[in-house]
């Protein structure tokens, strides 16, 4: 494989997680703190119910994915994946910043 399908590194997959830890705490803290609504529908019911269980709902779609990402990151399909999901959570904590800067 070339050069430039191997960009994505661990440390990348470090930023991914850290990101996904940003999500995760600025949802929760959004949803008690000041009673805005989880977007993700799928996530949006465990909320409701338990902060542990959102977590751990959440946690557990996450770090499998991070696992097998880590596994074949050599491989051009987990590296476009990569690619993806920083692009997303990238996205998502621009959200929560402005969330942040509106709330405050």
């Amino acid at each position: 494989m070339s050069l430039l399908l191997q960009y994505f590194k661990k440390k990348h997959l470090r930023i991914l997680l850290l990101l996904i830890m940003l999500d995760l705490v600025a949802t929760l803290t959004w949803y008690y703190f000041f009673g805005i609504e989880e977007a993700n529908p799928i996530l949006a019911t465990s909320i409701k119910e338990s902060p542990i269980k959102f977590s751990l709902i959440k946690l557990g779609f996450s770090l499998p994915g991070i696992y097998i990402l880590s596994k074949y990151i050599k491989r051009g399909l987990a590296q476009g994946g990569i690619a993806l999901l920083l692009g997303c959570y990238y996205l998502v904590a621009i959200l929560h910043c402005i969330i942040f800067m509106t709330v405050i």
